[in-house]
């Protein structure tokens, strides 16, 4: 038995109840040094004016970043491809590379003062819900797992997310 699915599924059945968990939205993610090296401050965004010397990585399980790094026409810079943001921290300590990748994945792979964000001019947002069968929808249990569930949500919300720890 499932009792949550947690993601973006536009396309879910009219069975399954939502509740907004967060906005996400897509951001560019980097070494610092590699920002330094390119003369990048933290009012960079990225658009059209891309420093040529920037390469990325692709995380192929999200075609909307694969979407932007062609809007932007920046698919020939890319020297690797990955299935998912888990080899992140590690590509961050050994490459000179840049991602495009949720905000909320930068920020947890982030190590302060090690890496650097920025704005995508273009990055629509999506919401992540957490999605339930109507057939739950008034089960006692099920009910107080997903209060839980979205007041955990309504927390990590705060910002710096040091903020989970203080309640």
């Amino acid at each position: 038995r499932i009792d949550f699915a947690l993601g973006h599924f536009p396309h879910a059945s009219p069975h399954f109840h939502r509740s907004e968990l967060l906005q996400e939205r897509y951001m560019l993610l980097m070494p610092r040094r590699v920002a330094d090296r390119l003369g990048l401050d933290d009012a960079f965004v990225l658009e059209r004016n891309v420093p040529p010397a920037l390469r990325f990585i692709a995380v192929t399980s999200h075609p909307q970043a694969m979407a932007l790094l062609e809007r932007h026409g920046l698919t020939s810079r890319i020297r690797a491809a990955v299935p998912d943001f888990m080899v992140v921290p590690a590509i961050l300590q050994r490459c000179d590379y840049a991602l495009i990748l949720p905000r909320t994945v930068a920020q947890a792979f982030s190590a302060p003062g090690e890496t650097a964000s920025f704005e995508i001019a273009d990055a629509s947002t999506w919401s992540v819900n957490a999605y339930w069968h109507r057939r739950f929808d008034a089960d006692p249990g099920h009910r107080w797992l997903r209060a839980l569930l979205m007041e955990l949500f309504r927390i990590g919300s705060r910002e710096p997310f040091d903020s989970w720890l203080a309640v």
